[in-house]
Order: structure tokens, then C-alpha cells, then sequence
């Protein structure tokens, strides 16, 4: 056999092996939570969430829904108050669906936990498949026991 041949044949033999790993790995997508409807909850399903604001107590809470990933759920949240604010929202929230699901946040991401003025992350693990509503309770912050931010989605 030539030299020539057998540059040949290793370079189909590598191009043949480069094929299949390329089509293997296209075909194979990690597993996604899934609508009713079998699409995929993404930041476009949460951006047509429109933010909720309760003004009850001495604090206002709005709440907007920032992302419904595969992994991760997460509310953008804004607390504004008329005097020192240290809501611990780890202990405060829980996030319900419709057919009783609930869950505590994972995290709050906050840079400024002591102030007036907050505004930060609250991240929960997705929920395993869609919820026709979900229910975002926030407790014993700013003078008021229960508030309630709910919405319908997609």
C-alpha cells in the first residue's frame, strides 16, 4: 500500500469519525421543562408576565417575573420603604401553582439587604412541568402579613 493511500484512507477514517460525533451530538438536546403544549418555558414566556406591586404596610413590593428557564425560576423585585428595611425574602417567599406545588427560593440575590430601597433577584427552582397560575407569597414584610402576587401563564 501507497504512502498516498494510506493518508487516504486515515483522513476519511477521521472525517467519517468528526460526521457522526457532529450529527450525535445535534441530535441530542438536555431535557427542557415543557409547556402543556410541549413548548419550551423560555424568557420570552416570562416577559409577557407584567409586573404586580402591592402598596399595603410602609413598604412597596413589585414583583416581575424575569425568567422561567428549564432550571431556574426567577422574580425581579423591587421593596421601596418609608423607613429601614431588612426583609430576609429566603424565609418570606414561596412560590405556589394551581395544583398546589410550592417551593422556597433557592436564593436572593440582593447587593443591598439593609436599605430603603432594595431591588434584587429571587431565584427558585423551576417547576417540573407548566402550572396553569402561579402564586408568589411574600410574608411579614413591611407591616403586613400576606401579600399576594399571582399570574396566569401562557
Amino acid at each position: 500500500m501507497k504512502k498516498s493511500q494510506i493518508i487516504f484512507i486515515g483522513l476519511a477514517v477521521v472525517s467519517a469519525a468528526f460526521f457522526l460525533w457532529a450529527w450525535n451530538r445535534s441530535s441530542v438536546q438536555p431535557p427542557q421543562a415543557t409547556t402543556d403544549a410541549g413548548v419550551p418555558y423560555n424568557a420570552a414566556t416570562s416577559s409577557a408576565l407584567e409586573a404586580k406591586t402591592n402598596s399595603d404596610g410602609w413598604a412597596d413590593i413589585e414583583v416581575t417575573p424575569s425568567s422561567l428557564a428549564p432550571s431556574e425560576w426567577s422574580f425581579k423585585v423591587i421593596l421601596n420603604a418609608h423607613q429601614e428595611l431588612d426583609a430576609n425574602l429566603i424565609k418570606a417567599a414561596t412560590l405556589t401553582d394551581n395544583r398546589g406545588d410550592k417551593l422556597t427560593p433557592l436564593r436572593w440575590e440582593n447587593p443591598d439587604p439593609a436599605a430603603h430601597h432594595q431591588e434584587g433577584t429571587l431565584v427558585f427552582s423551576a417547576l417540573p412541568s407548566k402550572p396553569q397560575s402561579i402564586t408568589l407569597t411574600i410574608n411579614d414584610v413591611g407591616g403586613v402579613a400576606t401579600r399576594i402576587f399571582s399570574w396566569q401563564l401562557p
